[in-house]
């Protein structure tokens, strides 16, 4: 909230909380992650992104397990 005090816009703010989550919980945040984004564009255009990681097409169950 204080980016936001203190003049910053939403993309500011949201760049801050994924900072403070990097040092806070690195494990659960990353470039090795995905996400899904909603922007509103003033005027009232709104777009989504699905960001979500992806598996390459030869991938298998034996790629994930620690048992390999």
């Amino acid at each position: 909230m204080s980016v936001l005090r203190q003049g910053g816009n939403s993309i500011d703010a949201s760049v801050a909380a994924a900072l403070c989550l990097g040092v806070v919980s690195p494990a659960s945040s990353g470039i090795g992650g995905g996400a899904f984004t909603v922007v509103k564009i003033a005027g009232g255009k709104a777009f989504a992104y699905d960001s979500r990681e992806t598996a390459p097409l030869r991938a298998t169950e034996v790629i994930a397990s620690y048992e390999s």
